[in-house]
């Protein structure tokens, strides 16, 4: 009996194998776009800030400049870096930015040079979490402390930003660019209080003196956690 052999045309063999091929390539979810971390104390989310390294008469500069830094290829995270800036055995830093991915930058003071851009700037995910947003290239991320504290003797301590130049001319204040000034708010008597001492009426005192735990004199001292 004469065997019968039934012939698929070439064209429907290439159609079949594609279907398979199509069929079986595994689909991948997704992927989540990188967001500003939020859970950030001590400090609190600024703003995205150009670097002043390229800026004329800053002689290669920092805006984040008279502190430390840690690069972690591969492996930093937003987390990383503010535990680099805010806690341990060391300083709390006013300032932590995350910088081209990977860079953690800490410091005292933000240099006045450097400029505020549209958050879009900041575009790049932190090398250890792509879920994180983590500057862009010379551009920060940038936190500062922020605090609301309660102190036992009801003063409430609402710490607030804005970008001020110290003004030379009043008596025990030198002039300091990138210098932040902060406001807290008063007791029952109306007295302002800044740390644990009576304003002047200036009210120009250092950040740096004021921020930390404990007490002074009797009265509460601003708090950092």
């Amino acid at each position: 009996m004469a065997r019968t052999v039934t012939s698929i045309p070439l064209t429907c063999n290439l159609a079949l194998t594609a279907l398979i091929l199509l069929t079986s390539i595994p689909t991948s979810p997704a992927q989540q776009q990188p967001t500003v971390y939020t859970n950030s104390l001590p400090y609190s989310y600024i703003g995205c800030y150009h670097e002043t390294t390229d800026l004329p008469n800053t002689n290669g500069a920092r805006a984040l400049n008279d502190g430390k830094v840690w690069v972690g290829p591969e492996y930093m995270t937003v987390p990383m870096c503010l535990g680099f800036c805010g806690g341990g055995s060391g300083d709390v830093y006013n300032y932590a930015g995350l910088e081209y991915s990977r860079e953690c930058w800490c410091a005292k003071t933000l240099n006045g040079l450097a400029v505020k851009l549209d958050d879009s700037a900041c575009t790049l995910q932190c090398d250890g979490d792509a879920t994180q947003l983590c500057g862009g290239s010379l551009k920060l991320s940038l936190r500062a402390v922020a605090v609301n504290w309660l102190g036992p003797w009801g003063i409430q301590a609402d710490l607030k930003f804005s970008p001020v130049v110290l003004d030379d001319k009043q008596p025990g204040h030198d002039k300091q660019l990138g210098h932040r000034k902060f406001e807290l708010g008063a007791d029952n008597s109306g007295k302002r209080f800044r740390g644990g001492k009576q304003l002047d009426e200036d009210g120009c005192d250092r950040l740096d003196d004021y921020v930390g735990g404990g007490s002074n004199g009797g009265q509460p001292k601003l708090m950092a956690w």
